[in-house]
């Protein structure tokens, strides 16, 4: 179901509204655009979401609008997420370009921390920690202490990635302070654990089980059972170190039965693997032996389910395709009717300018018939019309008629010395 409403929402409806927008209403047709990947993301979609947003996306890029900018960050992780990272860095930079243009400069760290998390995932480490810099410099400079705070965190991450060395413990334990401060009691619990599996690796073996007591202790209050599984996984880990494999494997148990309750494979796999080492380590190799087979059995399961979902996600992927090619056919003749009709409009407005034109040019003509152009009166084709008209209803009214006619003597002296104008 998906989180878009409570109802699923079919994409192709929102697409066909998309495409009936007229292209230059630019905020509209990208409101639907966002809620197109909202609701194919949110169904799991993604290579959809990735075909419909990687096509239409760039014919907005010359906009320079909040809205595009936030599209282009959102590509990042959708593109990284099918192994697209090129151009999840492509649409990431665009991101930055726009947001740059438009003065937003609290949105650069969120592109900067996508980016980041793209390399990390690409293993490109001393990329990863090149951006997470760049947006932990916004997050200090802006006094944003929680994002410091979750920055610092990643910075920590990635400096284990690289060195193995416990270089990130100094940034973890500034993260854990400013979480503390700001009451970000959710996000401690996952700091500890950080902070407990470097302390693990690195030597630190005594500062590791209080940490994942303090983990596990916020779990519990907050609910976050994953969290509280994680802080047994760990836990069975140490012990391992520790060479107490009973306590070992009794927490790898704890966290098992989690997972198992929500067939988590892949998580279930991991633990499966420090249990195996474990009971090869206790002598039981009968049990190790049925612990490693249950791990081929579950990859196995594994790779099934991901083809099937890759098939799935394809076999979508293209009957998406074709339907946004038909949509497409159908928005271009729309485009063409709409074309039609507007110059059927102005022809129609010209036709009507035409038409009073010709009005005004047949009563320009009609007083012209009609009138003595020097004076203005009725000419006499019109005087005659009248006198005739008049002479008739005399006759049958019985009424008298008369007619009064001036001549001035030498008129023409007038005419000619002041003009006929004058005259």
């Amino acid at each position: 179901m998906s989180k878009y409403s409570q109802e699923k929402v079919d994409p192709f409806l929102l697409f066909e509204s998309y495409v009936s927008i007229p292209e230059d209403l630019f905020k509209e047709r990208l409101s639907i655009l966002k809620s197109i990947y909202k609701v194919l993301t949110d169904d799991g979609s993604t290579l959809s979401a990735y075909e419909m947003l990687s096509k239409e996306l760039p014919k907005y890029f010359d906009c320079r609008l909040e809205e595009v900018g936030d599209l282009c960050n959102n590509m990042i992780k959708l593109c990284s997420s099918i192994g697209e990272f090129a151009q999840a860095i492509s649409f990431g930079n665009r991101a930055i370009e726009i947001y740059k243009e438009l003065g937003l400069e609290d949105s650069w760290q969120h592109v900067y921390n996508n980016i980041s998390g793209v390399f990390f995932k690409m293993g490109e480490f001393e990329k990863a920690l090149e951006y997470v810099e760049r947006a932990l410099d916004f997050s200090i400079k802006n006094g944003d202490e929680v994002r410091t705070a979750f920055q610092l965190n990643n910075k920590a991450i990635i400096l284990e990635n690289i060195y193995k060395d416990g270089s990130g413990i100094p940034f973890l334990e500034e993260s854990i302070l400013l979480k503390q401060k700001n009451n970000l009691t959710r996000e401690l619990s996952r700091s500890y654990l950080n902070l407990a599996d470097i302390y693990s690796y690195t030597g630190c073996i005594d500062q590791t089980l209080p940490l994942l007591e303090k983990a596990r202790l916020i779990a519990e209050d907050l609910g976050d059972s994953w969290a509280v599984t994680d802080s047994y996984r760990y836990e069975g880990d140490y012990w391992l170190k520790m060479g107490d494999c009973d306590k070992a494997l009794k927490a790898f148990e704890k966290a098992i039965d989690f997972h198992k309750k929500n067939n988590s494979k892949r998580e279930i796999v991991g633990i499966l693997e420090g249990m195996s080492k474990t009971c090869e380590l206790l002598g039981e190799k009968d049990r190790a032996i049925e612990l490693l087979r249950e791990i081929i059995d579950l990859n196995s399961a594994l790779f099934k389910e991901e083809k099937a979902r890759s098939i799935a996600q394809l076999e979508y992927a293209l009957s998406a395709k074709q339907k946004l090619i038909e949509l497409e056919r159908l928005s271009e003749q729309n485009r063409k009717l709409s074309e039609a009709n507007r110059t059927i409009m102005e022809k129609n407005i010209e036709l009507r300018r035409v038409h009073e034109e010709l009005k005004r040019l047949n009563d320009d003509l009609r007083i012209q018939a009609e009138s003595d152009p020097l004076t203005g009166f009725l000419n006499q084709q019109n005087m005659h019309l009248i006198i005739e008209k008049e002479i008739e209803r005399a006759r049958e009214t019985g009424s008298p008629l008369t007619m009064i006619m001036f001549d001035f003597d030498d008129f023409k002296r007038i005419n000619d010395t002041y003009g006929h104008l004058k005259g």
